[in-house]
């Protein structure tokens, strides 16, 4: 299961900016659980989805908060943390999201 991302206006998705594996989801499950409670939106590994910009920022905020509370022997988790946190605040008006 992988998740690939695209800017939002790239809707033929020509261009994939980065992606997530299954391991990146696995880790991001607590931020992806509180971002489906607090607004509702639900990004799917395995559909297409669209994800406004708020949201990601909604969700990067959810990721630092996760980096700021892991246990520090947990040096994997937060390395995976971190490389998903840089791509998200670099969004500009969303994402799309193609999962397998």
């Amino acid at each position: 299961m992988a998740l690939d991302f695209y800017d939002i206006n790239d809707t033929r998705f020509k261009q994939r900016l980065f992606g997530f594996s299954e391991q990146d989801i696995e880790v991001l499950d607590e931020a992806l659980s509180e971002l489906k409670r607090v607004s509702g939106v639900v990004i799917d590994p395995y559909k297409t989805s669209r994800i406004q910009s708020a949201h990601i920022k909604l969700l990067a905020s959810y990721i630092k908060k996760s980096i700021d509370e892991i246990n520090k022997k947990e040096i994997l988790k937060i390395s995976r943390l971190n490389k998903i946190y840089a791509y998200l605040i670099n969004v500009r008006d969303g994402f799309i999201t193609v999962g397998d």
